[in-house]
């Protein structure tokens, strides 16, 4: 008794017609895109907790900041939604984006756990501490570790 609906995908080619493709032949950030709008748009409407596991995957940096935005924005989300991800975009750490307390780092210790712990640990000036840089730069710790000469002997 539910309605269900077809969805189609068409774009205009240089003659102005209409030519018709499968979901499957779009873009991967088309077709992320188009799986996550379903649960935003839920979790922005009840109030939810939504986790996204590599949410700038495949997704252009301007449209994960406007997605960010949805979550911070009073009218777009007034029921105080939450978006949890992880991300390896580095041009997210900023504080015109979020708050010290909000960005969190996860760092692999040498017996291979994980320890978690948050951006204000580090007590980061507001507004004054390039924190992209500072992070790239190794301050925040959580950054990849590997041999360089392991990976070129085995390229050689």
């Amino acid at each position: 008794g539910k309605k269900a609906f077809e969805i189609q995908f068409a774009r205009l080619n240089q003659a102005g017609e209409t030519v018709q493709f499968e979901f499957s032949d779009e873009s991967d950030g088309t077709q992320k895109m188009f799986s996550l709008a379903g649960p935003i748009l839920d979790t922005l409407k009840n109030g939810y907790v939504l986790i996204v596991d590599e949410l700038h995957n495949s997704l252009h940096p301007t449209l994960v900041r406007f997605l960010l935005g949805l979550f911070h924005s009073e009218e777009a989300n007034p029921n105080n939604a939450q978006l949890v991800f992880t991300t390896h975009e580095t041009s997210l750490l900023n504080q015109a984006i979020f708050r010290r307390d909000q960005i969190w780092f996860v760092e692999k210790s040498k017996s291979h756990s994980s320890e978690l712990y948050p951006l204000s640990d580090f007590k980061p000036r507001k507004d004054r501490e390039d924190l992209e840089a500072f992070y790239m730069s190794g301050r925040y710790g959580a950054l990849p570790y590997f041999k360089a000469t392991a990976l070129h002997e085995r390229m050689s």
